[in-house]
This record gives C-alpha cells, sequence and structure tokens, in this order.
C-alpha cells in the first residue's frame, strides 16, 4: 500500500502541475492568439492603429448606437445563475469589461449580456486606419490616423454626436472632420499628438522652378503639395488674400519668373499697379513688364482706363470662328497675347481711387467690367490683399475664380471660408491657424497657405520662394534697353474702341458715395473725366516712381 502511494503522489503531483500548468498557459497565451488573429484579420492600415480601436469600444455611446444591449441579452432558467461573460476570450477585453459592468446582472436576473458579441457587432461599424503618406504630417505614425464610423441607416447627426466622447477618451490633440471615401459613412483624423507640419519642412525656391517650369501659359507650377508635387495655377483671375508677412510676393514673383520665356517669345505681357511701392516696384526699369504704375494715382486710373480700352476693342476684333470656340478661347500669340494686371495692395488702390471723385469711379467700374469680360480678351487680374471688404470690393470679389489664401489674423474665418468654402476651416483647412512668420523664427510659413484642386477640394501648398538673390538674377538678365514706356496694346491704337452709346457724363455725380452699379455715361467722356485720348493713346511714366 505504502508503495503504491508513493507512486501515485508523484503521479499526482505532475499531473496537477500539468493541469495547472495548461490552464495557466491557456489563460496567458490565449488572450494574445486571440489578440493576433484579429489583427491579422484586418487590413495591413488597420494594425498598427487596433488599440485606439479598442479604446473606442469601450465608450458606451459608441456601443449603444451600434449594438443596443436589448437584442444581446441571454434569458436563463431559474435555478440557472446569472454570470457575465469571460473578457479574456475577446480580442477587445476592456470593452467586454465594461460592457459587463454596465449590465451586471442582479442575483435574481434571468438573464445575462452576451458582451463578447455585443462588442464584436460594434466593431464591425468602427474602424481605425494609419493616414497614408500623402496625409501624414512631419511626425508620421500611426499616432496619426482615421476614424470610419458608418452609418448604418442611422442619422447622420447621431453619429457626429459621438465625435466629442471619441476625442476625450482617447485623449487626442485633435479630430477633424474629413471626406469619407463613400456616402454610407464619415470619417475624422484624429492625431493622438501635436502633428508636425510637413509643409513647413518644404522650402521650395529656386530648384522648384527648374524642375517645373511652365510648359504652358494656361497653367503655372507655383507651389508644392505635402506630398511633394507641384501645385499649378490655373490662367485666371487670381486674388491672393494674406496678412502681412504671410509671403503673398512668392506667387507674384513666382508667376513672372515662370512667365518669362512667354514674354521672351512676345505671346505674354504683363503690366503692374503698386499703390504702396512693394513688389511690382522691383520691376522697373525691366524688360519683363510693358508699364507700371506706382504710388501715383493718374498713372493708376490711367493704366486701367487704357487695359479698359484694349479689352473693348479686343472684343470688337475678335471673328467668332469654330477655331476659338466662337470667340469664347482666344489663342494667345503676339496679336493677341496673354496680358496680365499685377495689382499689389488691391484695397489701397480701390480707396485711393474712391478719393478721387468722378475720375476714380470711373476707373473702379471699368476694372470690374475687366474682371467680367476680361477672359474674352486674353486679359486677366491678379491681386493681392490684406483684406477683402465688401464695401471696396462690392462684387469684384465674385470674379476671380482663383483664391490663394495665405495666413489669416484670427477672427477672419469667415474670409477663409468664403474663398474654400462653407466648412473648409471646420475639416482643418484653416488659414488662421497658420502661425506668424518673421526673421525671429527664419520665416518659417512664409508662402505657406491653401489653394483649392481642380476639383474644387481646399489643399495646404508652400509657394516656391523667390530669394533676393534670385530676383537679382532675374533682373539682370531682363534689363530694359530703354526707359520708355509701352502703353498696354497688342493692337493698333487707331482700333482701340470707346463705346459709341453712352451719354451725359454730367449723370455722374461726385456725391462721395463708392458704389459698384453701372455708372452712365462714362465710356464716351473721356475727356471731361481726365482720360487718355484713345486715339492717341499714351500712358504718364509708368516706369518712375512717383
Amino acid at each position: 500500500m505504502n508503495d503504491l502511494l508513493d507512486n501515485l503522489i508523484p503521479l499526482a503531483i505532475t499531473a496537477f502541475v500539468l493541469i495547472g500548468g495548461g490552464a495557466l498557459a491557456v489563460r496567458v497565451f490565449l488572450p494574445r492568439l486571440i489578440l493576433a488573429n484579429a489583427k491579422r484579420k484586418r487590413p495591413l492600415n488597420e494594425r498598427e492603429t487596433f488599440d485606439y480601436l479598442q479604446k473606442i469600444l469601450t465608450i458606451e455611446e459608441v456601443v449603444e448606437t451600434y449594438a443596443p444591449s436589448k437584442p444581446f441579452m441571454k434569458e436563463i432558467e431559474k435555478e440557472q445563475k446569472a454570470h457575465p461573460q469571460a473578457a479574456w476570450l475577446s480580442p477587445f477585453p476592456q470593452a467586454v469589461k465594461k460592457a459587463n459592468a454596465r449590465n451586471k446582472p442582479a442575483k435574481t436576473a434571468q438573464r445575462f449580456l452576451l458582451a463578447r458579441a455585443q462588442i464584436a457587432h460594434a466593431a464591425k461599424s468602427v474602424s481605425v486606419a494609419e493616414l497614408p503618406e500623402d496625409l501624414q504630417p512631419g511626425n508620421a505614425g500611426p499616432e496619426h490616423f482615421f476614424i470610419n464610423l458608418q452609418l448604418d441607416g442611422k442619422p447622420e447627426g447621431k453619429i457626429k454626436a459621438l465625435e466629442a466622447v471619441i476625442k476625450s477618451t482617447l485623449g487626442l490633440h485633435s479630430l477633424t472632420p474629413t471626406d469619407a471615401d463613400d456616402f454610407f459613412s464619415i470619417r475624422y483624423i484624429g492625431h493622438a499628438v501635436s502633428p508636425v507640419d510637413k509643409i513647413e519642412g518644404l522650402t521650395p525656391g529656386a530648384d522648384f522652378f527648374e524642375q517645373y517650369p511652365a510648359a504652358r501659359i494656361t497653367s503655372i507650377p507655383l507651389a508644392v503639395k505635402a506630398n511633394g508635387e507641384a501645385w499649378e495655377l490655373p490662367t485666371h483671375h487670381t486674388l491672393i488674400h494674406g496678412t502681412t508677412g504671410s509671403g503673398k510676393g512668392s506667387p507674384i514673383q513666382g508667376m513672372i519668373r515662370q512667365l518669362e520665356p512667354f514674354i521672351h517669345e512676345e505671346i505674354v505681357k504683363l503690366y503692374g499697379i503698386d499703390p504702396k511701392s512693394g513688389e511690382i516696384k522691383p520691376f522697373v526699369g525691366s524688360s519683363l513688364f510693358a508699364g507700371i504704375a506706382i504710388g501715383d494715382n493718374e498713372s493708376m486710373v490711367g493704366m486701367i482706363n487704357a487695359l479698359h480700352a484694349l479689352m473693348k476693342a479686343r472684343q470688337d476684333s475678335i471673328v467668332a470662328t469654330k477655331a476659338n470656340d466662337f470667340g469664347r478661347t482666344v489663342p494667345f500669340d503676339k496679336e493677341t497675347p496673354l496680358v496680365i494686371i499685377f495689382i499689389d495692395e488691391f484695397l489701397s488702390l480701390l480707396s485711393a481711387m474712391k478719393n478721387m471723385g468722378k475720375p476714380g469711379a470711373v476707373a473702379v467700374q471699368r476694372l470690374t467690367e475687366i474682371l467680367a469680360q476680361g477672359r474674352s480678351g486674353n486679359i486677366f487680374v491678379v491681386a493681392a490683399t490684406q483684406a477683402a471688404t465688401k464695401d471696396l470690393m462690392g462684387d469684384m470679389r465674385e470674379n476671380f475664380p482663383n483664391k490663394i489664401v495665405l495666413r489669416l489674423e484670427d477672427g477672419q474665418t469667415y474670409w477663409n471660408d468664403l474663398w474654400l468654402g462653407d466648412t473648409a476651416s471646420a475639416q482643418g483647412f484653416d488659414a488662421t491657424k497658420i502661425r506668424k512668420s518673421g526673421a525671429s523664427n527664419n520665416y518659417a510659413t512664409a508662402g505657406v497657405g491653401y489653394v483649392k484642386e481642380l476639383s474644387g477640394s481646399p489643399v495646404k501648398v508652400r509657394f516656391a520662394r523667390t530669394t533676393a538673390d534670385d530676383l537679382e538674377d532675374l533682373l539682370n538678365r531682363n534689363r530694359k534697353a530703354t526707359s520708355t514706356p509701352e502703353p498696354p496694346s497688342g493692337l493698333a491704337l487707331s482700333t482701340v474702341h470707346a463705346d459709341d452709346d453712352a451719354n451725359d457724363a454730367d449723370d455722374l455725380v461726385d456725391d462721395g458715395a463708392f458704389g459698384f452699379e453701372e455708372i452712365p455715361g462714362t465710356d464716351n467722356d473721356d475727356d471731361e473725366l481726365g482720360m487718355p485720348d484713345l486715339s492717341e493713346l499714351s500712358l504718364p511714366d509708368l516706369n518712375t516712381n512717383h
């Protein structure tokens, strides 16, 4: 008997150790296997962000939205004891524990929650995926991700109501709505850590223009996107809006540089108006510009009037044919070169013209007409401004198809969304959030801003910078042989048109009002209004700094 016991005791101990060890091994390693298997079934871009999904599924509002508890309650017999399901058998153990705690059965309860099934069902409607490379910030990693919430036939507002609790539960730096891949879900971009602006790390300069020269007049490479691709400006009326130090000179100087070859071919002509001796002044004496008016009100108004007359002459001279899309598409050639009027400090110009009374009001009306009709004669306006108030710009704002939005001051979200779209700032395209730039931070954000893609969607870009050395090189190779200014032409001056149907210039009374309604009798009374005689058209000394 003793011998039998001596043999059985070691066997029992061994069996106990094996069984206990096996149970412990199952308890330790099985959850890991379950988790690994759950991750394996997820797409590659969702594996590194799986922990964020687990946290989202601990949120009661999320789970109850997608998988209400009631259908997951299991009825039991009276003699059976209700007990919560084991959380460790789920790939979302914390979520199951939370669900069990929310639905803890009473001692006399006749049902209990199938928590694992509830959480698994909710998980089908939520996904968290790493941002693709082109959307990653400078500090790229799984801390920056998409959160996709399926609508599942529920009201959109009910799903959007989950946004705040998700952000607080995950402790996110930011959670921003963005476009989803379909119409059956809502997507957010989440940042668990403060994102480093990738655009700020890009510093395109002369190398950009060498890599991306303008191959055609109709699309001008000027900026780089976060993914390193070039952004091209469609040739049309363009408004550049940004505060002091935002880098408004970059797109202006970039356009001039990119158009240089076409200027030499005589199929592009540039004119400049610079009320405050800013971005255009360095080009005085350069062959790149056919004419520049700086500071002097009469010169600026004279240029506008002459360009308006040129537009009217071209409109009258164009014969509508199939080749030019029946007058809608005029070829860029030596007869009708592309004309671009660069206006720096646009509101300063409008304010100056307002104070000129009758001649200024006429010039404003004609500038408005250029914006409305210039495309038909290959005449476009590129205007830079720090403000865009309607009382000065009036309906002009609606006639700038291209908007470049650089850094704006706090509180100017209205302008941001006016240019980029009603929900642009809410989606993260907010120029008021671009940090200030100056010598102290080496102009870290100068030239950073937002534009629209051809699709209409906003995109963040950084405009290539023209340094002082680059500008000097550009000017040195384009010195004007003579200082004699050219009038804005391209047609024989004898063909420059003045409307014949205008009458009674005295109807225009200088009462201090500054509107943009059509001004009667202003197209045929140039002498009375101090306008140039179009039959002998010559501008003031446009290449002189007044």
